[in-house]
């Protein structure tokens, strides 16, 4: 696989480790009806070329039957909305155009060099969950992300590590290995009463040295807004594709 297919395989199937998954010709479907607010944890992409309105109509009845909202993720290739979008909404889908993503792909080269102030810890299968409620403030992505951590931790491939100060948890970020040692950075987040300290540089860097120790190959990660990027490029990361970015989703009361 080039370097490019590489990402998208990961970007497709990274949530295995934590949700259910059902394949079909056209591509995947993940589902976890425990946690039907986590849209990573309920969606599925069209990785394969097919008949388009089949796909969606097959994804539209699989989640309905398990009572979830339908949702369909970009499969990241160029004119895929295009062909999507008139089939989405005559099939009552609700359809959100990101435009282009940039993914960036660490280089090896870092800018953060101060020295280390927190205490790293990796969070393991069956550790105090409550920890994300010392991070997020809204108690539905802290919900979101419990139900998704408690199964993603038992994976050997996942990293997920907190930052403390003064045992004090104040950041945390993640990275997913694959069968290939292509790895996803994901899950950055600071709490909100220690933004601005330089904490999200620090574990940037802190993940790009457990990359190094695992052996890793690639590893990449795309970023939520301007200030994010700035730290990945700081990090060592550089913006290499613009990738189509898009979602759709049915409300169950409008689209059954």
């Amino acid at each position: 696989m080039t370097e490019l297919e590489k990402i998208k395989h990961l970007e497709y199937y990274f949530p295995k480790i934590f949700t259910d998954m059902e394949e079909r010709d056209f591509g995947v479907m993940f589902y976890n009806t425990a946690n039907p607010n986590s849209h990573d944890s309920n969606h599925a992409v069209i990785v394969n070329d097919c008949d388009y309105e089949k796909a969606v109509r097959e994804i539209k009845e699989f989640y309905i039957s398990k009572k979830l909202e339908p949702h369909i993720y970009s499969s990241l290739k160029e004119g895929e909305l295009q062909k999507a979008y008139p089939i989405l909404e005559r099939a009552g889908y609700t359809v959100d155009d990101y435009g282009y993503t940039d993914y960036i792909v660490y280089n090896g080269k870092s800018k953060i060099t101060e020295p280390y102030t927190l205490d790293f810890r990796r969070f393991n299968a069956g550790d105090d969950l409550s920890v994300f409620s010392r991070i997020y403030l809204d108690d539905n992505t802290v919900f979101r992300t419990q139900g998704v951590v408690c199964r993603r931790a038992t994976s050997p491939d996942y990293y997920l590590y907190i930052g403390y100060k003064n045992n004090i948890p104040v950041v945390m970020a993640s990275m997913q290995f694959d069968e290939n040692m292509t790895a996803r950075l994901d899950e950055v987040e600071t709490a909100e009463a220690h933004r601005g300290n330089g904490y999200a540089r620090q574990i940037t860097r802190h993940l790009t040295d457990v990359f190094g120790e695992q052996g890793g190959k690639l590893f990449f990660t795309w970023a939520a807004n301007d200030t994010a990027q700035r730290v990945y490029i700081q990090g060592g990361f550089e913006i290499k594709y613009k990738l189509p970015a898009w979602s759709a989703y049915g409300e169950l009361e409008k689209i059954t």
